[in-house]
């Protein structure tokens, strides 16, 4: 079935309205749980503080809750930074995945019709300069983009 007059029914019968209503009801009532999640943790945070000062003393018990967020702090950012690289790095071999395929088309494309040409080998020579330019290219670009990165970090 067409899926033009699928959604023309969908839209007349009301379905879509209904599942807007239905998505910003479960919205709603995701805030709400998240917010009392986060004023449970709060209080969490306040008891172990709580008891912490009554085994130390309130600067100590301050100083340890001081560490333990900022250490918190540290892994979190570890740990977006590591998900950043690995994400950047799925994302250039994927790029250079499709150059490849994209080359690889191009090339088996145009090869019959530069071969059925009269100077077929010597029409051939243009395209495989211009691959050997494009290689290069790429090289150098490699390069200067390690050496950047090698100056970053």
């Amino acid at each position: 079935m067409n899926m033009l007059p699928m959604r023309a029914l969908a839209v007349a019968t009301g379905e879509i309205s209904d599942r807007l209503r239905r998505i910003r009801v479960a919205v709603v009532l995701y805030l709400l749980s998240a917010l009392a999640f986060l004023c449970g943790c709060a209080f969490l945070i306040g008891a172990m503080f709580v008891v912490a000062v009554e085994r130390w003393t309130a600067e100590i018990a301050a100083l340890y809750f001081a560490l333990g967020f900022l250490a918190l702090a540290a892994g979190i950012f570890g740990l977006c930074k590591f998900l950043l690289r690995r994400r950047t790095r799925r994302a250039e071999l994927q790029n250079a995945s499709h150059e490849r395929l994209l080359t690889e088309a191009a090339v088996l494309t145009l090869l019959p019709s530069l071969l059925a040409n009269k100077g077929g080998t010597q029409t051939l020579l243009v395209p495989l300069v211009a691959l050997a330019g494009w290689v290069i290219y790429r090289e150098n670009r490699r390069a200067a983009t390690n050496r950047e990165k090698d100056g970053a970090d």
